[in-house]
């Protein structure tokens, strides 16, 4: 995960905070994760990461069992929520983005939204990352001031640099003991290894991640019978058992007193030795101005004052005096006094601890600490087959490959379906295949490296069925078959879409037909048509003032889609659609000009066949 500076400095201040609060407080980035997780595969349209309702923040306290103490502590969590949730979401995003960078795609994404920003971000940074690699530059040199950028910039880069030829590098000079300082209260010596220096610990001490740290090792902790029935205590580097009441020490273990002779403080009863409590039976010496308190094996003098809150003073009838005895927490509130449910009380005189004996998820207790689960070498395979795990403190993170995602709840990645995410390119319609997707288009269409649909043009390729008297017309996503032959045996072909009636001397047959040019036109639009967007202009000249000119359809306007509109100049129109046309539809407007001499007689008429093509699909 690509985390921001400010996330990072609240992962700092946490560290300053009691271990109990830490925990709860993890469990606040936890949940934040979680809930942007699911958010990204439910797909919604707008992601949130606020909880800043009350009774949203309640819910998530109640379900994690936080013990968050004050209004600190709860802004705190509110804080670390969102910054892991919009950091998670950032993250995923940001793995979108630059798969679209690599692809040499178009960075789009929303510059408002968390996901749909991070993604365009991301791309256009990892662009400009591998045109860095291509000038050999040095990937790791820029730092933008956006983590995610310079993540971004530095794996394009990086990747880039991999298809590169390999050039020639000076390898780092790697530490060796004098680089470190190994603390000699806890280690012996220092030792050079194939991964680097390594500080030997001593005997009672183990070695952290770090593997130069030495951390004391809890040895009652570890094993609890190391006492036998006494009373393990934990110290630096070792241990010491305090045994109960009718046992001795052998061998550094407790075992029972086999003389039944009890040591001083301590009495016979029953077979054991127990502890005398001096204070009651008046075998304290205590002066009058201060207060007897009975320990294991012996007792003490206290300042009346000292007898606080975590004693209680009693009135013993046998020395008619008041002495001190001590407050056990532990049998009176039992393990809800420490309030981490990870630990145990256990009651020590004036007071009491808690002591660590479980830990929390992602944890295991070793020596008396909770040290991290390797879950990436105990789980082999727990992100699947496409993905790559990554070890954090307390967790993991599966690391997809290109075209996948974590799943939220196994966190093994699945496939992204870039077409439900409207993460592709595709202009009619995405189908999604494992870790990818490809693009179909409708029939008379192909995609091409730009993922577009592009027309067929079936006239060029041959894949058309017009016969050889007839021109074939490429249309968005067809073809037109258009009879373009003229009509026999009183027209001949003069260019290359035009007809001219013959001379027709000697021929009263043909003499007869008023028409005396035909003449084609075609022409091909997208869908939704808009209105005015055909113009044809047409100009019948060479007609003196005696001659009437007459513009209209003869047939093929049907709708009324179309009109004719009459300009300054005689003789001259202007062909056009009257509205908005949506495809697909074909027209085939059949458009004559008649000029009449009434005076002499003549009659002369010219034909415009006009063949439009308004598409099904909008490319």
């Amino acid at each position: 995960m690509v985390t921001s500076p400010s996330f990072l400095l609240l992962v700092f201040l946490i560290s300053f905070l009691g271990h109990a609060v830490q925990a709860n407080i993890s469990n606040c980035c936890r949940i934040g994760i979680s809930d942007a997780t699911k958010q990204i595969v439910l797909e919604k349209d707008q992601i949130t990461c606020s909880i800043s309702n009350a009774d949203k923040f309640e819910e998530i306290q109640n379900k994690l069992n936080l013990q968050l103490n004050g209004v600190t502590q709860k802004l705190l969590c509110k804080t670390i929520y969102k910054q892991c949730c919009i950091s998670s979401v950032k993250s995923n995003f940001c793995t979108t983005g630059i798969e679209l960078g690599q692809s040499n795609a178009i960075c789009s994404g929303g510059k408002n939204d968390i996901g749909g920003g991070a993604a365009m971000e991301c791309c256009d940074c990892c662009k400009v990352g591998e045109k860095a690699a291509s000038k050999r530059e040095d990937c790791d040199a820029v730092k933008f001031k956006n983590d995610l950028c310079t993540h971004a910039y530095r794996k394009c880069c990086k990747d880039k640099e991999q298809e590169m030829p390999i050039q020639t590098t000076q390898t780092p000079q790697r530490k060796t003991c004098s680089d470190i300082v190994c603390d000699k209260a806890s280690t012996v010596s220092c030792g050079e290894t194939n991964d680097g220096p390594v500080c030997h610990c001593k005997d009672g001490y183990f070695a952290g991640l770090d593997k130069i740290t030495c951390h004391d090792m809890d040895e009652c902790l570890a094993n609890k019978t190391i006492c036998s029935v006494g009373k393990c205590q934990n110290t630096m580097g070792s241990y010491e058992c305090v045994c109960d009441v009718g046992f001795e020490m052998q061998d550094n273990k407790c075992v029972k007193s086999t003389d039944k002779e009890c040591r001083k403080g301590f009495e016979l009863k029953d077979g054991e030795c127990v502890d005398i409590n001096e204070c009651v039976t008046g075998a304290e010496n205590c002066h009058s101005d201060l207060m007897c308190l009975n320990v294991n094996g012996t007792f003490r003098c206290i300042e009346p004052q000292n007898c606080h809150s975590k004693y209680q003073a009693i009135y013993s009838t046998i020395t008619n005096k008041r002495y001190c005895e001590d407050i056990d927490e532990c049998a009176i509130h039992g393990n809800q006094i420490c309030r981490n449910p990870f630990t145990e009380c256990i009651n020590i005189v004036g007071g009491y601890q808690c002591k660590q004996t479980r830990c929390q998820d992602g944890l295991k207790l070793l020596n008396g600490y909770c040290t991290d689960i390797d879950e990436c070498i105990e789980q082999p395979g727990i992100c699947g087959e496409k993905g790559r795990c990554i070890n954090l403190s307390g967790s993991y993170s599966c690391i997809c490959n290109e075209g996948y995602k974590p799943d939220p709840a196994t966190k093994k990645c699945i496939d992204v379906n870039e077409c439900r995410l409207k993460l592709h390119q595709c202009s009619y319609q995405c189908i999604n295949t494992p870790g990818s997707y490809y693009c179909k288009c409708p029939t008379g269409y192909e995609a091409r490296s730009t993922k577009a649909c592009n027309d067929i043009d079936e006239c060029a390729t041959g894949g058309h069925d017009c016969s050889g008297s007839e021109r074939c017309f490429n249309t968005y996503g067809s073809y037109r078959c258009i009879d373009e032959s003229c009509p026999a045996p009183y027209y001949i072909r003069t260019g290359r879409n035009v007809c001219r009636k013959v001379n027709c001397y000697g021929n009263p047959k043909c003499r007869t037909l008023p028409t005396q040019s035909i003449k084609w036109s075609h022409y091909k639009f997208y869908r939704d048509f808009q209105r005015h967007g055909f113009v044809f202009t047409y100009s019948l000249s060479g007609f003196g003032p005696s001659w009437n000119l007459n513009f209209e359809f003869a047939s093929g306007n049907t709708d009324g889609a179309f009109e004719i509109l009459q300009t300054d100049t005689r003789g001259r129109v202007k062909v056009r659609n009257s509205k908005d046309i949506k495809g697909p539809k074909d027209y085939e407007l059949v458009f004559r000009a008649d000029a009449s001499d009434a005076v002499h007689g003549h009659h002369q008429r010219f034909v415009y066949k006009i063949f439009i093509s308004v598409s099904q699909y909008p490319f």
